[in-house]
């Protein structure tokens, strides 16, 4: 039973919160001011809010029935080996735990790192729940980039260093397209049956062409943002990250050769596998830099 809840954390998706913190610990290295102890709580706060995410969306969506024929892996609730309050109940002691590890850094942070906390564990919950459930409403790919890249690499550097700057929302940009790429590819795989149910994804809205630009264009466009970094003369961080552009290009080659159904499973493991070396590969860069 323990590995059916380990499973149902979703551990592939974890580079979510993984990522980010190693981008923005690196910038703030970069920039000449690191403390691990506050990457290590932001770490463990992050990857508390997503198992989190991952749980209420796991029982939500078995609720409303958008699990009744996905074609990904069975969910725990899906199966029947745990109930609905039995995995919302978890979800929540995830939640408790996020703030436990997260009110240092509101302490430290202030009202700034407060409101995003805040909204942070609103959003958990508001993917898929509540009144307006983002994963229901086709605006959830904009809420990904904005929470798992810009909010989540933007706070931590603004806990490290004191200050705002332009080069977060360029960073979390970045980062947070390619933590998209995990959500489109999933949005692509069940657009048919997510729309016999109501959730109005992006690609359940346009179709699969649109999912498979989508993923393209997740794909492509963090290579061109790096040239911020040659603006600022961040030579290493600007074109370190292009040695892995014939990896980006044989990927997606081979994606668009791939038929959609559960074939396309195999490229949510390879997504994220990309996304943690990209962002391993732009740290080191900024580790270069300095």
């Amino acid at each position: 039973m323990i590995k059916k809840w380990i499973n149902a954390f979703r551990p592939k998706t974890l580079t979510a919160a993984v990522v980010p913190i190693l981008v923005a610990s690196s910038y703030s290295y970069l920039n000449g001011q690191f403390h691990i102890e506050i990457s290590v709580l932001a770490f463990l706060c992050a990857c508390c809010i997503q198992i989190a995410t991952n749980l209420f969306n796991d029982a939500i969506d078995f609720k409303k029935g958008a699990d009744a024929k996905r074609t990904g892996p069975v969910r725990i609730t899906q199966s029947g080996e745990a109930t609905y309050s039995g995995v919302m109940k978890m979800a929540i002691f995830f939640l408790v735990l996020a703030v436990a590890f997260g009110a240092p850094l509101v302490i430290r942070g202030g009202s700034d790192i407060l409101l995003l906390g805040l909204l942070s564990l609103f959003f958990a919950y508001g993917y898929t729940g509540g009144p307006f459930p983002l994963a229901y409403l086709g605006i959830a790919d904009v809420f990904v980039v904005l929470f798992f890249g810009i909010i989540a690499v933007g706070g931590l550097c603004y806990l490290h260093l004191g200050y705002w700057s332009l080069d977060y929302l360029v960073l979390g940009i970045q980062v947070g397209l390619l933590c998209n790429l995990m959500l489109a590819i999933n949005n692509l795989r069940d657009f048919k049956t997510d729309r016999e149910v109501g959730k109005n994804t992006l690609i359940a809205r346009f179709g699969e062409s649109f999912g498979r630009s989508e993923v393209l264009f997740l794909y492509f466009l963090p290579f061109s943002l790096s040239l911020y970094w040659f603006y600022k003369n961040y030579f290493y961080t600007a074109f370190i990250v292009f040695a892995l552009f014939p990896i980006a290009c044989l990927i997606c080659y081979r994606f668009l050769k791939t038929q959609w159904g559960p074939a396309l499973n195999r490229y949510l493991g390879i997504s994220s596998l990309y996304y943690l070396v990209f962002g391993f590969v732009l740290s080191l860069g900024m580790y270069l830099d300095v």
